[in-house]
């Protein structure tokens, strides 16, 4: 009988993020550093004898057809040829669902890396990949995980080195729609905040990476949600060397110069806030 497998799935921070333009296909070019944290999700897969069936446990937020956990096993069953093998997932949930965090594109990638291992089904990296785009925009990321440039709609990755980075990152109990998000935006970024960020990256330095931080949906959405400004406010007074809005929001994070910083703004933020995590970066 095989082993049941358990995985983190972590959540996502977009360190920039620039709106290059609108495809033929609707899809939204981009160029984004995106970096995964210790912020995660936990996810057991049981392999069961009931034949071909899928069970799964936890906060989904959707139907179990539209939950994307559900759509990477389809997938991937599929893809390999197999029906017969039943499957209980367990998943606890702690990366809020639209926050921008990529907590859904997260466990769907997990579910690809671990089912691919539970089954023995040896797919190479650029199959694993063509899976997940097909599974949304940010789940390609999470297949090759840590920091990363991104293009294309995010499914043209470029694997990057980055020093470990204290976060602190807060949800303000506001979903964001990422479609209405596009919507918001009128013109197009010019490509050039990705690569100062690739360069602040480089030299190592935590003051030039938190204020080369960069999100073209930030003006937008913090102008229909005032309450994602307070929160930026609220890191940096709290000593926070620079922030942003991660995706198309509703989480921000702020980077702190150090881990003994980081504590001390968490103690001074938990009170006003519900949703809050110390986070960091992923090497």
């Amino acid at each position: 009988m095989m082993q049941a497998i358990s995985i983190e799935a972590y959540a996502k921070l977009n360190l920039t993020l620039e709106i290059l333009g609108k495809r033929k296909d609707g899809y939204h070019n981009i160029a984004s550093v995106m970096q995964q944290v210790s912020l995660a999700d936990e996810l057991t897969f049981t392999p069961l004898s009931t034949n071909g069936k899928t069970a799964i446990t936890g906060a989904l937020g959707v139907p179990l057809t539209k939950n994307l956990i559900y759509k990477a096993v389809q997938l991937i069953r599929i893809k390999a040829g197999i029906t017969g093998n039943g499957l209980a997932i367990t998943l606890k949930k702690r990366i809020p669902l639209g926050a921008g965090l990529a907590g859904g594109s997260a466990d769907a990638a997990a579910t690809l890396l671990s089912l691919n291992r539970m089954w023995k089904l040896n797919l190479p990296s650029d199959e694993l990949m063509a899976l997940a785009k097909n599974l949304g925009a940010d789940v390609p990321f999470h297949i090759i995980g840590k920091t990363a440039l991104a293009q294309g709609i995010g499914e043209r990755l470029t694997p990057l080195s980055s020093p470990k980075l204290h976060y602190i990152i807060i949800y303000p109990d506001i979903h964001v729609s990422t479609a209405k998000a596009y919507q918001k935006i009128k013109g197009c970024s010019v490509w050039g905040k990705a690569k100062g960020m690739m360069k602040a990256l480089q030299k190592r330095d935590v003051r030039v990476i938190a204020s080369s931080l960069h999100n073209a949906f930030e003006q937008a959405i913090m102008s229909e949600y005032p309450v994602i400004h307070v929160a930026k406010d609220a890191l940096t007074r709290a000593g926070a060397l620079g922030t942003a809005m991660s995706g198309s929001g509703s989480a921000v994070f702020g980077i702190f110069i150090d881990e003994h910083a980081q504590g001390k703004a968490y103690l001074q933020l938990k009170g006003a806030y519900r949703h809050l995590w110390k986070a960091n970066t992923r090497v």
